[in-house]
């Protein structure tokens, strides 16, 4: 009555506009004239079709805030794995993932190459099935260190591949739910040089006990 006398109209229906519990506002419709009974039933049907349009205009958007906030998300999850690719492929270790029994369940390498064996022979495969027993039973000693007490673990090893002998070392840390995350890195140059350096030593040291007039150095 109060929007009637402040329009100035002597007549007129108020019609709630809603679906079910959710409303949506009032459709009003002023005339001097009064309506008649199939005026009024036109009136709230045509209200009823203006409540579900504007519900199914609000379902629209919804639909597309959500498909909009979706295509956020996965935009910005595409740019962290790119990241994280990016981060990877910069680290020059292999990198494997073993659950608590020891099969792998995930890794990532530089190259396909430097893998012991094809990611098709080792992966959902246990350890036991992959590598050497002398390798395979030092891992899991170092595993339960660390199931333990949470602390890294470091090790070394060889292994006979075609091209020669590569020796690497391991480091393992806890991964999430019991896993595991071994970070491999190649020291074959490390150990060959380390060797060379060795031999160096022995050589010089044999010459200087078979000398039997001894050895002097002169600097400048």
């Amino acid at each position: 009555r109060k929007l009637m006398e402040n329009l100035k109209v002597s007549g007129g229906i108020l019609a709630p506009l809603k679906v079910g519990e959710e409303a949506f506002g009032i459709l009003a419709v002023f005339g001097s004239e009064l309506l008649s009974s199939a005026e009024l039933s036109a009136m709230d049907s045509f209200a009823g079709q203006v409540s579900i349009s504007l519900r199914n205009a609000r379902l629209v958007q919804q639909v597309e805030n959500e498909l909009k906030e979706r295509k956020q998300a996965e935009a910005a999850l595409r740019a962290s794995e790119a990241k994280i690719h990016a981060l990877l492929d910069a680290v020059p270790d292999m990198m494997f993932m073993l659950d608590q029994d020891g099969v792998f369940l995930d890794y990532h390498v530089p190259t396909r190459n430097s893998l012991y064996a094809s990611p098709e022979t080792f992966l959902g495969k246990n350890i036991r099935d992959v590598l050497p027993r002398e390798i395979v039973d030092v891992y899991l000693s170092k595993f339960e260190q660390i199931m333990q007490n949470g602390e890294s673990q470091l090790f070394e090893y060889a292994l006979d591949m075609e091209g020669g002998q590569y020796f690497y070392e391991a480091h393992i840390v806890a991964y999430r739910d019991n896993c595991s995350l071994c970070l491999v890195r190649d020291v074959t140059r490390r150990k060959n040089a380390e060797e060379a350096v060795r031999q160096t030593e022995r050589h010089f040291k044999a010459l200087i006990e078979k000398a039997s007039d001894g050895i002097s150095l002169i600097g400048p």
